[in-house]
Order: structure tokens, then sequence, then C-alpha cells
């Protein structure tokens, strides 16, 4: 018995090329920000050549090869690239829904850096050695999921229409979510990743159209637990000598 043909609205459509692809609007290219990523590859750039600058001539810690640091900094560099595109592939709606779990899984590397997996690099009990000469600092995947928790629940009812700017409950319970992993980063501690954090949660704020206010209230409560923190001599010297290095680098113990 004869089957009935499916009518298929693609048979009438003109095949579009590879280059016509690429050029629609619906295309990956076309909806890619691309001031961001050409920064970001500036970046990755110049940091490439400062950290072979650096450790070209350092020939106790590169083993005698110039190019030891640049050959492992290109690595990292390249398998960040890596995954940069695969989140652009798999597309924001597939990351919102990831988004629990991946802060749940930031949560539980970084309280795994307090248990006896962790090891101290460089003065800093902030890594878990994995092996191979390789090793994984969980504080910047912490960088990362909170910008992420902090955007999806800032642009909940926002998306939904229910609000044209984020609710100062949803600050709060931002900011909660926020805190919980520096919190456990300060008991490491690795003051240098919770100064990023907090950088990174201003510009989490900014960017979602809270009220002003919330951030003013912040810079001043962070200026003003600085000045605390200095004043009860909870830094350590070599922390203290990371900011006076600053205004003068002959406390940097490299010059």
């Amino acid at each position: 018995m004869p089957t009935a043909n499916k009518f298929s609205v693609s048979r009438y459509a003109p095949e579009r090329g590879a280059m016509a692809k690429l050029t629609a609007r619906d295309s990956v290219v076309r909806r890619l920000d691309w001031p961001i990523l050409l920064s970001a590859l500036a970046l990755s750039f110049i940091g490439s050549m400062l950290v072979w600058s650096a450790t070209r001539n350092r020939t106790s810690l590169n083993q005698g090869d110039p190019y030891y640091f640049l050959a492992r900094h290109a690595l990292n560099t390249g398998i960040g690239l890596v995954l940069m595109i695969g989140t652009i592939w798999l597309g924001h709606r597939t990351l919102r829904g990831a988004v629990p779990i991946l802060y749940g899984l930031s949560l539980v590397l970084i309280l795994a850096v307090l248990t006896p997996l962790g090891a101290t690099i460089n003065g800093a009990h902030a890594w878990i050695v994995i092996g191979g000469g390789f090793s994984l600092q969980p504080s910047e995947f912490v960088k990362i999921t909170i910008i992420l928790v902090m955007a999806m629940l800032l642009a909940t009812r926002v998306d939904a229409g229910d609000l044209a700017h984020p609710d100062h409950r949803t600050v709060v319970k931002a900011l909660c979510l926020a805190a919980a992993p520096m919190g456990i980063v300060m008991l490491m501690p690795d003051l240098g990743s919770v100064m990023v954090m907090i950088v990174i949660v201003l510009g989490v704020l900014l960017a979602s159209g809270a009220s002003n206010r919330w951030v003013v209230g912040l810079l001043a409560a962070g200026a003003s637990g600085a000045v605390l923190i200095w004043q009860l001599g909870v830094l350590d010297e070599y922390q203290i000598n990371r900011f006076a290095a600053f205004a003068n680098p002959e406390l940097d113990p490299a010059g």
C-alpha cells in the first residue's frame, strides 16, 4: 500500500550556504557579544606576555626553560577557550537551568579545600592538586558561579515582567547566595579572591539595574570593614605587604 508523502516546508525553502548560515540573523556569529569577546582575547594575550616577561629569566622557577610558564599559561587559556565555545553551544537557556547544580558543585569544591584534599601553593591554602603537574583553584569557579546565580535570581522577575528592576528582597537573596561561598573562601584564607568576588558582586548589581543605594551601601560597608580588619591586625604581614607594594615596589621580594 503506497504511503502518502509528508509535507515539509523545508523542501520548498532554498538551502542556505555556509556563509549565509554564518551571517544570518539567527546565527551564533551574529548573536555573539563581539566587544566582550575581543576584549577577553586581548586580555588573555596581554596576560600571556606578562607571564612570559615576568618568568623568562627566573631560572630557579622555570627549570631553565624561558617558555615554561608561557606554555602552561597558553594551555590554560586554550582550555578556557574550549569551555567558552562549549558554553556558547549550550546556550543561555540550558546554562540557566544548570546554575543551581553548578553553584552546588562550586560549594563542594571549596569545602574540599578545607579537608586533607586541600594543598598550599605559594603561601595560599586554596588549591587541590590533581596530578600530572596540574592543580585546581576552586575559588576561580566560585567567581563564575556567583555571576551566574546572582544574574539568574536578579533577572527572574524582571524577565517575567513582574518588576522593572530587582526589588530589595531579591537583592538580599542574591547577596546571601554570594556571601556563602565568599565566607568559605575567607576561611582558607584567600583574601585576594574575596576582593575580586566583592567587585564581581558590585558589577552584577550595577548591571541588574538594582537601586544604587545597595552599591553605595556595600562600598561604605567594605571600606569600614577594611579599616576595622587593618586595626584589629587580622591580616598577616605578607598580606599587608601585598597592598603596600603598590606604593613601595621595593617590598616585592622579586624587586
